[in-house]
């Protein structure tokens, strides 16, 4: 199970707010988890 199908469970019961900390860079990766149900997406590494 990646995290697209993990995003897809959780919205089928809740509406809790879902962030994305992901090494994966690719704009066609944000669109995908945002699409399903995330409510933000962000890159790894990043500093604070």
């Amino acid at each position: 199970m990646d995290g697209i199908e993990v995003i897809q469970k959780i919205r089928t019961w809740s509406v809790v707010p879902i962030i994305v900390i992901s090494a994966r860079s690719d704009d066609q990766d944000k669109v995908d988890a945002l699409d399903v149900g995330a409510d933000d997406y962000l890159t790894k590494p990043f500093s604070v």
